[in-house]
């Protein structure tokens, strides 16, 4: 039995709660499902390779590198014992390097777009280390990198830094990043929990299940892999690393579980919403700002009026606003099959909340909370402007919609 299993049995008998030991995605568990979990009972190498450093070669297939910074690189450096992932860091020669790390990560094997990242640990430094919690492309591609945290030698693991790196469309590498420091001691000292909410144009960092960091620029739109390790690098005056000629070695991280969460529904973002039928999307008539505009199909355009915001509520039914006006997507109140739909100012009735459901081939039944009717194109029309109106469900395309990114 693994130390943080026994502490579990033994609070719970006590009678206190240690919530913390096996977290939930923020908010709680409901709208969520495990992806990846693994509680390093034994090293699994159907979910991760020790293998060194992953990288795609030209014609896509995947190989791992020993040769990273400072230190070689090499599986040895990767244990599991007592349910713990362990990576060690050592000042020792190997093949001209002064040093040896680990490398630990799900390249080819697990990949998510989306969800909540989090690892519980104990993430000890030193000059010139650089234990670090991230995630990469799944392709011969660098950035995008999230770093869900990572701890520069030079802070003596005082302090954790939160990065983002991406590329903009013209080329120019871009970084979003924050420090954290403890208000005393060290994060070596003790296992935390580190986590990452990414959501489509939403990164926020988590310690302890207490928010630290968001941003919303920079956020990753394709699937990544996620990585631990322990880099060596730096040098005399390095701010970042400070000189690993300083540092005590050997180092161990400790890696007490990780887990990984997409949502059971559609994560929340910014999407069109496309008729299986007609092809066309749902538009807001004459671009309106105004309560009690209606709701039609018309040809994607890329205006701010066919675009909506899904947002999850916490009763696991959606509120669907229109982009340009703010205002949410409504079955007006009272209302019977064959009535077009709406955009209103939000007051969170069940008219305005609607709830979805998976089809095949990745097209939606979005269903209003209310009435129990669903999203309908008008006779399956395939004119602009025809209505979207709520009908009773009868499985027609023109009752299926793809929620695609704009």
């Amino acid at each position: 039995m693994k130390t943080s299993q026994l502490i579990t049995i033994l609070v719970a008998l006590a009678g206190i709660s240690l919530a913390r030991l096996h977290a939930d995605p923020p908010g709680g568990a409901s709208g969520w499902q495990l992806s990846l979990n693994d509680d390093f009972n034994s090293f699994d190498t159907s979910k991760w390779s020790r293998d060194g450093v992953p990288w795609w070669n030209s014609s896509g297939q995947l190989f791992y590198y020993a040769e990273r910074f400072k230190a070689w690189t090499q599986p040895q450096n990767v244990t599991v014992s007592n349910g713990l992932l362990r990576i060690d860091t050592k000042r020792e020669s190997k093949n001209g390097y002064s040093y040896t790390a680990g490398h630990v990560s799900t390249a080819g094997k697990f990949v998510q777009l989306y969800g909540y990242f989090e690892c519980r640990a104990k993430f000890p430094t030193t000059k010139g280390c650089d234990p670090a919690f991230w995630l990469t492309a799944n392709r011969a591609a660098w950035p995008p990198e999230v770093d869900i945290v990572e701890l520069p030698g030079k802070a003596d693991g005082r302090s954790i830094q939160f990065n983002v790196h991406w590329r903009e469309a013209d080329g120019t590498r871009k970084d979003a990043w924050k420090y954290y420091t403890l208000p005393s001691g060290r994060f070596g000292d003790a296992f935390r929990t580190y986590g990452l909410l990414w959501e489509p144009g939403l990164l926020v960092w988590y310690i302890d299940g207490v928010e630290r960091y968001r941003v919303t620029q920079g956020v990753p739109t394709e699937p990544l892999v996620i990585n631990l390790s322990a880099e060596v690098n730096g040098g005399p005056g390095d701010g970042f690393y400070d000189d690993p000629a300083q540092g005590s070695y050997p180092l161990q991280q400790q890696i007490d579980w990780v887990r990984v969460w997409k949502r059971s529904g559609l994560a929340n973002g910014t999407y069109q919403i496309i008729s299986r039928s007609s092809a066309k999307v749902a538009d807001v008539s004459g671009v309106s700002q105004s309560d009690g505009a209606r709701i039609h199909s018309w040809t994607y355009g890329g205006s701010a009026n066919q675009k909506w915001k899904f947002e999850r509520q916490t009763d696991g039914a959606y509120r669907i606003t229109a982009t340009h006006s703010g205002k949410a997507l409504e079955a007006p109140s009272g209302a019977s099959g064959g009535v077009q739909l709406e955009q209103r100012t939000w007051n969170g009735g069940d008219h305005q909340r609607w709830n979805l459901a998976s089809l095949p081939g990745g097209f939606w039944r979005i269903t209003n909370k209310r009435t129990g009717l669903v999203m309908d194109l008008r006779g399956s029309g395939s004119t602009n402007g025809t209505p979207i109106q709520q009908y009773w469900w009868n499985g027609s395309n023109a009752q299926q919609w793809k929620i695609a990114a704009p």
